[in-house]
């Protein structure tokens, strides 16, 4: 899975108190964006390995949010400041 966003990204924050269950993208002006963990699989419901997705800073999505990926050209983009709620689905059938 290849995963971008903007360029001023800073990392990723494994210590922060939202890290048991999601993963904290920080910027460079102390702005986050959050991606739960499991968010990317596959229709066999492992972690999908092809694909593409970009989030902007500020954006993240809920506890139990997915993406299911069918193949390697299928890519999402989300913006900046974009919220999603609980269970959120993206469902990319190429």
């Amino acid at each position: 899975m290849q995963i971008s966003t903007e360029t001023n990204f800073a990392g990723v924050a494994e210590k922060h108190h939202w890290s048991p269950q999601f993963t904290v993208l920080t910027y460079d002006d102390g702005a986050i964006s959050t991606i739960p963990h499991q968010f990317f699989l596959d229709w066999l419901d492992q972690e999908a390995t092809n694909g593409h997705f970009y989030i902007g800073r500020c954006s993240g999505f809920g506890v139990g949010s997915l993406a299911k990926y069918d193949s390697g050209h299928q890519s999402l983009c989300v913006g900046r400041y974009v919220a999603g709620g609980l269970r959120l689905r993206f469902l990319l059938n190429g």
